[in-house]
């Protein structure tokens, strides 16, 4: 309420990116995609910290994603997130890898979404990431037709100990979906 209709980028340019950060995540928050997102691209004009900038392209990209609907913009985001070479350890880079696989796999692009998986292996994954991003390969494989490979990697997340209980049960869920024909 108070900044919606502040002319941001008359402030001082330290100040800009951060301030377009913080607004367009309200304007998302709020579903206000249009706004959001002229936010979002002045916040990565005036914002050189590179974990800061995927933060923006991550919001950025789910944005274009689930609020506008444009999936050739949101893929157009993520690629930059799956291009990049700093960072990639960080949420926001599995996010954004995942981000287009699944949009690549929306599209029938299969190939192209293991391709993008493929950037990181998941058995040297810590913590959540490994589970989650084993299910998105799965996932991927499964709409490609390759059933084998898709049980494959839902029981590897199955069995995994330190995926997480909710990964688990997805992968649990989707096997034997794929198990019984459904």
């Amino acid at each position: 309420e108070r900044f919606g209709n502040e002319d941001i980028s008359t402030w001082p340019f330290t100040q800009i990116g951060a301030a377009a950060f913080a607004r367009g995540r309200a304007y998302y928050g709020q579903k206000i995609g249009d706004k959001a997102d002229a936010d979002f691209r002045l916040a990565l004009e005036f914002t050189s910290v590179s974990r800061v900038r995927m933060s923006i392209l991550r919001t950025m990209g789910h944005n274009r994603e689930t609020v506008l609907k444009n999936d050739d913009l949101a893929l157009e985001t993520y690629r930059t997130i799956a291009s990049s070479k700093t960072n990639t350890g960080s949420a926001e880079y599995f996010s954004g890898l995942q981000g287009a696989a699944r949009l690549l796999t929306r599209r029938g692009d299969y190939a192209e979404a293991l391709k993008v998986l493929n950037l990181v292996e998941p058995e040297k994954l810590g913590g959540s990431w490994r589970g989650s991003m084993q299910l998105a390969r799965g996932q991927t494989l499964e709409a490609a037709g390759r059933k084998a490979d898709a049980l494959k990697s839902y029981r590897d997340v199955v069995t995994d100990e330190s995926a997480s209980e909710s990964h688990r049960r997805a992968a649990e869920k989707a096997a034997a979906a794929l198990e019984s024909g459904n």
